[in-house]
Order: structure tokens, then sequence, then C-alpha cells
């Protein structure tokens, strides 16, 4: 095997790592996200109703 192999198979190493802490990350952050967005369509929605107010 030459260094070139043993540096190709390192560099993959590396990404497929890089890409696990990224996947893992994302996984922590989604449900946060997704709270955040639904917060913001409720606020708005209720924003929306405060503003019309009643006639």
């Amino acid at each position: 095997m030459t260094d070139s192999d043993e540096d190709r198979r390192e560099l993959l190493r590396r990404i497929g790592a890089q890409r696990a802490s990224i996947d893992a990350f994302l996984r922590q952050v989604r449900p946060r996200s997704v709270r955040l967005a639904n917060i913001s369509i409720v606020s708005s929605a209720a924003a929306a109703v405060f503003t019309a107010g009643p006639r």
C-alpha cells in the first residue's frame, strides 16, 4: 500500500467522522428549530387576530 492510499483512507475516515458529528448536531438542534417555527406561526396568527380586533 502506498502513502497516497493511506492518506486517502485517513481523509475518508476524517470525512466520515465529521459527517457523523454534523448529523449528531442536527439531530440535537432539529426539535428546537421545529418548536421555534411553530411558535412563530402561532404568534403571527395571534398578532393578526389582535390587530384586527372587534368592530
